[in-house]
């Protein structure tokens, strides 16, 4: 029992250990990376307003938003909704002001909150909309509507979304149905463009290859149709054996592992028992030469334990070996089931084994 609760408490100290040392990488990494990020995030800010101030929104914008991802911050939303709003870009600004007004609530910045929800509000009139509508009758399953590449979500059809100024490109496509493009302008003025989506034209399913017949002949030679899928490989079946040689490394190693382990058990079960001794018999200056104190019968049932978890370890070493080998020597040679490498080391010793497991396939 006590050997038992050493090994327990052993596991869960690595456990600790491994835990630990995950978290101590995981923080010097973000501790090495964060002044980075924020180094750069403030170059790319200076940049950006160095450019404003010339007037080049269009270079500006760009560096705005990448500061923005290395460092998120309330003052560099807000000077990027001002940027948008100076290219005309007055859906982007507005969605940007009303990010930075959660923002800063959360931080506590009550004065940008404030200035930021009245920049969304003055906005707000402004804005050119987009409304993609979607017929119930358009709406088969699995549509998908997408503006400039970004998918709508089924929420937003039928509903004016405020859009930047310029042309959309709008597609929709379904499962077995032809797909629909079509692009429109969006204007600068607070007007809704509106776009429809026509029904979808079925795809017009393939054509069945014509059947080979069974034997022909041509020139005196005889011509067989080619294998099915299920006798040339292809299909689920195929599929699977791909794995199989993997599959029998995996299981053989597991085996080896298994093999390595009954040793241990072989191993501890001699060692109690040359333990049992000191406490059996003679020794103890019993009057039976058979009789064991409390300690010799309690080794001796652990040897009798070690014994037992070596065959079954042995037995299941051996069949996952014998598994292992069958798999790997029935499988298809094919280059999708080559091996790149695979090592298993295995060790005993007086007080601990030590296995493990190294591979790619």
């Amino acid at each position: 029992m006590k050997s038992v609760t050493n090994d327990r408490h052993g596991r869960g100290l690595l456990c600790l250990a491994i835990v630990g040392l995950g978290l101590f990488t995981l923080s010097l990494a973000w501790a090495q990376n964060a002044p980075a990020n924020k180094q750069a995030a403030d170059a790319l800010f200076q940049e950006a307003q160095s450019l404003m101030k010339k007037g080049q929104f269009d270079s500006a914008c760009p560096k705005l938003a990448e500061s923005q991802r290395l460092d998120p911050a309330v003052g560099t939303l807000m000077y990027l909704g001002f940027c948008y709003e100076q290219l005309g870009k007055l859906a982007s600004a507005w969605s940007t002001y009303k990010a930075a007004s959660a923002a800063a609530q959360q931080a506590g910045q009550a004065d940008r909150a404030r200035v930021a929800r009245e920049r969304v509000a003055q906005l707000e009139p402004k804005l050119p909309r987009l409304t993609v509508r979607v017929p119930e009758a358009v709406r088969v399953a699995g549509l998908k509507v997408e503006c400039d590449g970004v998918v709508l979500e089924t929420e937003t059809w039928d509903q004016p979304q405020p859009w930047d100024p310029g042309t959309v490109k709008i597609q929709a496509s379904a499962p077995g149905h032809e797909t629909y493009a079509t692009s429109t302008r969006v204007g600068p003025e607070p007007m809704t463009t509106v776009v429809e989506i026509p029904p979808l034209g079925e795809r017009a399913a393939a054509a069945a290859p014509v059947a080979a017949p069974a034997s022909t002949e041509s020139s005196g030679q005889l011509i067989t149709p080619p294998p099915s899928d299920a006798q040339s490989g292809r299909g689920t079946w195929a599929t699977l054996r791909r794995y199989q040689r993997p599959a029998g490394i995996v299981l053989g190693a597991l085996g080896v592992l298994s093999l390595g382990a009954s040793s241990y058990f072989a191993l501890s079960s001699a060692s109690k028992e040359d333990q049992t001794s000191e406490h059996c018999g003679s020794r103890i200056g019993g009057p039976d030469a058979d009789a064991c104190d409390a300690k010799g019968m309690a080794l001796n049932e652990q040897a009798l334990d070690a014994a037992g978890a070596a065959t079954w370890t042995a037995v299941l070493g051996g069949v996952a070996v014998a598994g292992g080998a069958v798999l790997y020597f029935t499988a298809p040679a094919s280059k999708q089931t080559a091996v790149g490498r695979f090592e298993v080391v295995a060790g005993v010793g007086s007080n601990a084994t030590r296995l493990s497991l190294r591979g790619a396939f």
